[in-house]
């Protein structure tokens, strides 16, 4: 096996680097149009088995990297060489000025000041805010469950753990109509999809009215976030939580305190990759629940004979339920909750027999690696055990990473993993869930993975 150190090398003048396989597209709008049209689809077949695809593209080289120990050279071995790429850029009049979009000496004082919130201290007294608000979620259920009605459990998930970040990371209550909320990140989420991979970015600033749509979601968010920060600004005292954190830090340029704008963007980013996150991980595993029963009858004698009936899961509990956590991975791999990372080549790069140019962009996708029969045995297929010790023994570390890695790993991993092990040892002792007859579950790629056309299932008392 190769490893990421012995990638770092560069190639002399006189070696001749392996050309990459060429994607056969149309070197001016394929890629788009094929992103575009059925982007999981498209980079799927094209990533294959293959080490690396190149993609003729008129706004620079752009490489698909598919072989883990070179994906582990980007992220980790070199990872000063590849920051973000130009189309993380074409976000910014979403997302802002937050985390997700800093690079270099502003991201390191960032991340330094938020990681706090995320250690063993904070994540043991989360569980208890957690089961919490997981017991009343699943208290809510009841009516349905008596009832036998089909829902969609997409929303419901999105604001069940929209309300613990909130709680978790701002020690508050979400402000306004979750509803609205909800549907206004899904029309940002959509756009940021159809920004990120348009021929002409700039076209979608003009005043259409799909655009005035996006205004306004926005514009309803950010006072979501604006209102949650004006309330603590008025409380006087504090709490230790990430707010706090924030509220304290100091521009790494000038020392003044963080402006309004970055503020809230701080806050918009953490708190959507917080919820999202989860809320998908838990919908796109109550789906594998009622399509693989076994795999449910296994996660409700684990939590039953280390819970009991009754008790709650704490965050020490987690180690003793192994199964949950393989259920949690195998859900992760499948569908991670941000399916594609990309980076710029700083400076010319070595990939085992393969240069990349300075200014070429490189996309990883979890959800093509995910896949790679290289990795994967039965890879769509829905196997827990595959993140055994014994079957995990050999493979590489970055052909799974649901997470992205290195350095900018995502800084509430544990935390998201966290909540959903609680969540799962909760609910199975209490429901079995069944998707409606004949309710087709698909991937929409935005952003994240959320379900095409959300998840219809009824619920009914465990027995």
């Amino acid at each position: 096996m190769t490893t990421a150190a012995a990638l770092a090398p560069r190639l002399t003048s006189d070696e001749r680097p392996i050309r990459p396989h060429q994607a056969p597209i149309s070197p001016l709008t394929g890629l788009y149009r094929g992103a575009k049209t059925d982007p999981l689809h498209f980079f799927l077949t094209m990533g294959g088995t293959r080490d690396v695809v190149e993609f003729k593209n008129p706004n620079g080289p752009f490489f698909l990297v598919n072989d883990a120990d070179m994906i582990e050279h980007i992220l980790q071995g070199n990872y000063k060489n590849y920051p973000k790429s130009t189309y993380y850029h074409r976000l910014k009049p979403l997302f802002g000025e937050g985390l997700f979009e800093l690079e270099g000496e502003a991201w390191r004082v960032k991340r330094q000041t938020i990681q706090p919130a995320f250690d063993r201290k904070k994540m043991d007294d989360l569980s208890t805010l957690m089961t919490d608000e997981i017991a009343a979620f699943l208290d809510s259920w009841t009516p349905k469950a008596k009832s036998g009605e089909a829902f969609d459990i997409a929303p419901h998930m999105m604001h069940m753990t929209f309300k613990i970040i909130t709680k978790a990371l701002c020690n508050a209550e979400i402000p306004g109509d979750m509803a609205q909320l909800s549907s206004s990140l899904t029309t940002i989420m959509r756009e940021g999809e159809r920004i990120l991979w348009a021929i002409f970015p700039a076209l979608y600033s003009l005043p259409t009215p799909r655009r005035a749509k996006v205004r306004q979601a926005l514009k309803h968010f950010t006072g979501v976030m604006s209102a949650l920060i004006a309330r603590r600004c008025e409380d006087v005292g504090e709490r230790g939580d990430l707010l706090d954190m924030l509220l304290a830090a100091k521009d790494p340029d000038t020392g003044a305190p963080l402006s309004p704008e970055v503020l809230r963007d701080d806050l918009m980013t953490m708190l959507l990759a917080g919820h999202e996150t989860t809320a998908m991980s838990l919908t796109w595993i109550c789906a594998h629940l009622s399509l693989n029963p076994e795999v449910a009858r296994r996660l409700k004698a684990e939590a039953l004979s280390v819970l009991g009936p009754e008790r709650r899961p704490t965050l020490d509990d987690l180690p003793d339920m192994p199964y949950s956590r393989m259920v949690v991975e195998e859900s992760l791999r499948l569908y991670p909750p941000f399916w594609t990372l990309s980076r710029q080549v700083k400076e010319d790069d070595r990939l085992g027999d393969y240069r990349l140019p300075a200014g070429a962009t490189v996309m990883i996708s979890p959800y093509v690696t995910h896949r790679n029969p290289r990795y994967w045995d039965n890879p769509e297929g829905f196997d827990p055990e595959r993140f055994s010790p014994e079957r995990s023994e050999h493979r590489p570390k970055f052909a799974y990473f649901p997470f992205g890695g290195g350095p900018r790993v995502c800084v509430g991993r544990n935390m998201a993993l966290m909540e959903a092990q609680l969540f799962l040892a909760m609910l199975v002792r209490r429901y079995s869930v069944s998707l409606s007859p004949g309710h087709k579950v698909e991937p929409s790629p935005m952003i994240s993975l959320r379900p095409k056309n959300g998840v219809r299932m009824t619920v009914a008392a465990a027995g």
